[in-house]
Formats: C-alpha cells, structure tokens, sequence
C-alpha cells in the first residue's frame, strides 16, 4: 500500500469513528460552516481563558434530522449553539477561581443534538457534551450555569 492509499484508508476509519460522515452536498456544507463557528467560538474562549480547548460535533443525530427547505436547512444553526455555549464558558474567565477551574478540567466542548424538550449539559473525561434543544437556544445561560455548579 502506498503513502496516499494509506493517508486515505486513515482519513476515512477517522471520519466514521467520529461519525463525521455527511451523507448530502448540504450536510458537508453544513458540517464545515458550524466547524468553522467553533473553531473561532473555541479560538476567543482560549484567548481569554489560556486554555487549549477544542470544539467538536458528534454529527450522529443531527444528520438525522430532516431538512426544512429544500437547501438542506436545519431550521437552526448547530454553529450558533456553539458559538454561545462557549462564550458562556468564556464570560467566566473574568472570575479567577472559575478560570482556574475551566484551565485545569475542560479540554473540549462538543456538540450534540438532544432533540426538543431535551437539552442537556454532561461532562466526562474533561470533555463538556452540550445536547442541544433546538427550539430552545439558551446556550450561552445553559453552558456558563452547568460550569459553575459543576466544576
């Protein structure tokens, strides 16, 4: 097996272990756009809080999801619950103890789809899992409260 053929069989077992596989032009779209919001949402909580914590999605359920247009649209942008939850985060890096806390115990934030009525925050092996409610974005309150009463 050559280098290339390699790099690719390694790129494509990566991309089904995170279930990062998007089956549709809109999907991959989608997946880039609200990487892209994370990724600047994960840049700034790290300026401000002098961490290394990365943004991720687990795409498992949202691409599950049915499109409300014919553009592939969700209906809401997975993007902007990340955006917000990690600027909750970040909002606490004014507080010493809060940003000693955020330092020494959350590596990533990732993104879930919950589904309506069920939102929910966990936390395991210093990553912070965010289900989202896609109805009812309050990221931002949602991620800052679980932050502090729980680390």
């Amino acid at each position: 097996m050559n280098d290339t053929a390699r790099w690719l069989a390694i790129a494509a077992i990566s991309a089904l272990a995170s279930g990062a596989i998007a089956d549709t032009l809109a999907q991959k779209h989608q997946h880039k756009y609200s990487q892209g919001m994370a990724d600047d949402a994960a840049r700034a909580l790290n300026n401000a809080c002098d961490t290394s914590i990365t943004a991720a999605y687990d795409w498992t359920e949202f691409d599950k999801q049915k499109p409300t247009d014919d553009c592939g649209n969700l209906g809401y942008q997975p993007g902007q619950f990340a955006r917000e939850c990690m600027y909750g985060i970040q909002q606490l890096c004014k507080l010493d103890d809060a940003k000693a806390a955020i330092k020494d115990k959350l590596k990533k934030v990732t993104i879930a789809f919950g589904g309506v009525g069920n939102a929910a925050v966990s936390m395991a092996g210093g990553g912070l899992i965010y289900a989202i409610d896609p109805k009812h974005n309050t990221s931002e309150q949602t991620c800052r409260k679980w932050i502090l009463n729980h680390l």
